[in-house]
């Protein structure tokens, strides 16, 4: 069944701007507005954008026939993949005089017709076991609204609804996001006769497209409310906090017209300066926040070590009554909140691996080989595949050669903080101890997973991942067997925006996922490192991780392409939701890859090569740890630079 993106409200605005995202991802898109004129021409502008199918289906989501006959024509032609809730309107003036047959118009819309095509779709993508719905709400919605009651009524009902639905989904393929813009170019208000009003006289305004953007990387990252800009994130969270009356007065004043008179002139002041108050006060939190964090991962600072006796004073306390047993603790008695779900009582990561990762000195050794890349491995190793007549014992081989490694006196943790391995080695053992297990409690060494099936072909510059097939049993299998977290890779080949958006977005998403079942995820977009436009690719990839970092609430680990910058990704790696950046070669050799990191301060060694690179089946056991630990060393110094 081929599948579709649904946008209402699409003849401008917000709405068409999702149209053209969706149509530079190829998708096969329908569109539905009451303007089927303004329909037909944005069909054609989707075309040349190089969307797949393209259906236009005029429509007034406000009149339930029409309602009906959308939903029927649109799945009649396949699954609804992505439902981009959109189409809305309002209008202004004081409640007593505004125009009912509009507020009708506006409440029926709003509500009633956007709630009854959630209902169809999430029914429908709950069949299908797969699905995304975005709704358009507005940061109108956090508070009540003076002089355009209904609209921001309408827009609370929206973002209740929304986020109480998405918690209903919440751990399964389904998911429920919600955009909150503030004021935005558009037509919006020429229709809502809003010309004056002080929320948007004088102002420098959003585009669509902007505001759009936001709204899809979030709904991609499966992010449950987004709220674009600084000053919306601000709007919201005051009208959270502040007292009601207070909210009430402001808002009355910013959605009134301003005719020049004193006391609303007085008023913008005030406003005006109460704003750059709050800016100043964010920006010392965040300076606060970022001398905290230093301190904490200073791993020999004084807030450390407090912070290490006030856990181990904790840990002695649940120890004596005994929830190390009831809670489901790890084997120190250590847990934290790092990679918890959305969902209340979730996995607890192990607290000791998680310092490690986060301020321990070393690299993270690469040997997650799979079996598209097994043969090569082993050729280089010095088998060739006469040795072996099946994939098994082609696996059995890169054990063994893996077992080398690992069990090598100078494999450990006090140079090598992290392993990743694919999953034949996870299932595999070593001196008879399940893999993962030795490498924690006989090496020291914190295990990861490499997850990810391989790659799409390329499509706007960017080959996206695989299909993971049962990725949640997997993932649970992984934590059975005492895995800290995983690894999963894309590509990018070109400075594409659209792409590399699209590749960032799939790996937060798919990281979210792999955060609720308690595991760390290691996001690995890497930029090919011979492409002309590198480094051109590499700002919009750090802008596109950065806007996802910001809308997180946990932290995740990333494996970047070392830059053609030096320092390029600091402001990556200083983000509160970064536990660490890892760095992968990419086709440098191994000292050229060493330099490079050595001049990007913060990032640490992950380089697939390191470990196996001029290593054979016929070297001694001297010999390997030897290699072991020339390798090891020049990693280690390039790491801790």
């Amino acid at each position: 069944m081929t599948d579709y993106t649904l946008v209402t409200g699409a003849s401008s605005g917000i709405g068409e701007a999702f149209a053209i995202i969706a149509a530079r991802e190829a998708r096969n898109i329908i569109i539905t507005a009451r303007r089927e004129d303004r329909l037909k021409t944005l069909s054609e502008k989707l075309k040349s954008e190089g969307a797949g199918e393209v259906h236009v289906i005029a429509a007034d989501l406000a009149k339930a026939e029409d309602r009906e006959r959308l939903w029927t024509e649109a799945t009649a032609l396949g699954a609804i993949d992505i439902l981009v809730n959109n189409a809305g309107l309002g209008s202004h003036g004081r409640f007593a005089d505004a125009d009912w047959d509009r507020e009708a118009l506006s409440i029926e819309g709003n509500g009633m017709g956007l709630t009854w095509l959630r209902k169809k779709a999430m029914v429908h993508m709950t069949q299908n076991r797969r699905g995304r719905i975005l709704n358009v709400a507005s940061v109108a919605g956090f508070v009540p609204g003076p002089n355009m009651a209904v609209y921001h009524a309408t827009k609370a009902y929206v973002l209740s609804l929304s986020e109480a639905v998405a918690e209903e989904v919440s751990g399964t393929d389904v998911s429920v996001t919600v955009l909150c813009p503030g004021a935005t170019q558009s037509e919006f208000f020429e229709g809502a006769d809003m010309d004056g009003v002080t929320l948007i006289k004088d102002r420098n305004l959003p585009t669509s497209m902007e505001v759009a953007r936001q709204g899809w990387s979030g709904m991609k990252a499966r992010n449950r409310v987004v709220v674009p800009g600084a000053m919306n994130k601000l709007s919201a969270a005051t009208g959270r906090l502040l007292p009601r009356f207070l909210t009430l007065k402001a808002t009355k004043y910013v959605m009134g017209k301003d005719d020049g008179d004193s006391p609303l002139k007085s008023a913008q002041s005030v406003a005006e300066q109460a704003r750059d108050q709050a800016m100043e006060a964010a920006a010392r939190l965040r300076e606060k926040a970022a001398g905290l964090k230093n301190q904490v991962m200073d791993s020999d600072g004084d807030l450390a070590g407090r912070l290490r006796d006030r856990a181990s004073e904790w840990r002695t306390r649940a120890e004596l009554v005994g929830e190390s047993v009831s809670t489901g603790l790890s084997r120190t008695g250590q847990g934290t909140r790092t990679g918890a779900s959305d969902v209340e009582g979730s996995h607890l990561m192990d607290q000791k691996q998680a310092e490690q990762m986060r301020s321990g000195k070393g690299f993270v050794a690469a040997l997650d080989q799979s079996g598209g890349s097994t043969p090569k491995a082993l050729r280089l190793y010095g088998i060739e595949e006469d040795r072996y007549s099946s994939e098994d014992e082609m696996f059995d081989l890169i054990h063994e050669m893996r077992a080398r490694i690992v069990k090598a006196p100078a494999f450990t943790g006090e140079k090598v903080i992290g392993a990743i391995l694919f999953d034949m080695t996870m299932d595999r053992e070593f001196d008879g101890k399940p893999a993962a297990a030795y490498l924690w409690e006989e090496k020291g060494v914190v295990p990861f997973l490499k997850c990810d099936k391989g790659l799409e072909d390329e499509a706007n510059g960017v080959q996206l991942m695989k299909d993971m097939g049962d990725l949640d049993g997997l993932l649970e299998r992984a934590r059975s067997k005492g895995i800290f977290g995983t690894k999963m890779r894309s590509t990018i080949n070109a400075a594409n925006k659209d792409g590399i958006a699209a590749n960032v977005a799939q790996q937060f998403e798919i990281g979210k996922r792999i955060l609720g079942h308690g595991l760390m995820p290691i996001l690995e977009p890497e930029v090919n490192i011979k492409i002309a436009d590198k480094a051109e690719a590499e700002k919009i990839l750090r802008d596109e991780i950065m806007t996802h970092l910001d809308a997180m609430d946990r932290e995740v680990m990333l494996k970047l392409s070392l830059p053609s910058e030096d320092d390029f990704y600091k402001p990556v790696i200083e983000h509160q939701n970064v536990m660490r950046v890892v760095a992968l070669s990419g086709g440098y050799s191994r000292d050229e890859a060493n330099d490079l990191l050595s001049r990007n301060h913060g990032m640490i060694a992950s380089f697939s090569r390191a470990l196996t690179e001029g290593r054979s089946a016929q070297q001694s056991g001297e010999e390997v740890n030897a290699m072991i630990t020339g390798t090891s060393d020049s990693n280690y110094r390039a790491s801790v630079t």
